[in-house]
């Protein structure tokens, strides 16, 4: 009776343990993709808000600047730490004599890792006489 339950018991064979092995991978390369596209996702996110926040800046600049002061332009903001995008900057002035106002459009725009040209444009209003 002892020989009939030790011949029942017998351990993973060779092939259970590839195809264990095999699924094993598949899962285990899924999840690193996943975790790529996370990081791509994440690092387009930082580089967007950047642009957003780099716009902002400017458009609060020419704000604060005297009404008749307000003229286009462009620059290449410093990088900042822990960046890897680089941004240029440009702004486009429209005025309005009759109703004494000019509409700002600020367009950020950078290269992402992929290569790929983005941009994010801001358009605002500066009446005359505006704090």
């Amino acid at each position: 009776m002892r020989r009939a339950r030790a011949s029942r018991q017998r351990g993973a064979s060779l092939t259970e343990a590839l195809v264990a092995l095999v699924i094993l991978s598949v899962g285990l390369l899924a999840l690193a993709q996943l975790q790529m596209r996370v990081l791509a996702s994440s690092g387009f996110s930082k580089a967007q808000t950047s642009a957003i926040n780099l716009a902002q800046e400017t458009f609060e600049r020419l704000r604060a600047s005297a009404y008749d002061e307000i003229h286009d332009g462009s620059d290449w903001p410093p990088i900042e730490m822990g960046h890897t995008a680089v941004f240029a900057r440009a702004w486009s002035v429209t005025e309005d004599p009759d109703l004494a106002f000019k509409t700002i459009r600020i367009t950020t725009a950078w290269q992402s890792i992929e290569g790929i040209d983005q941009s994010v444009t801001l358009t605002g209003i500066i009446a005359r006489g505006s704090p």
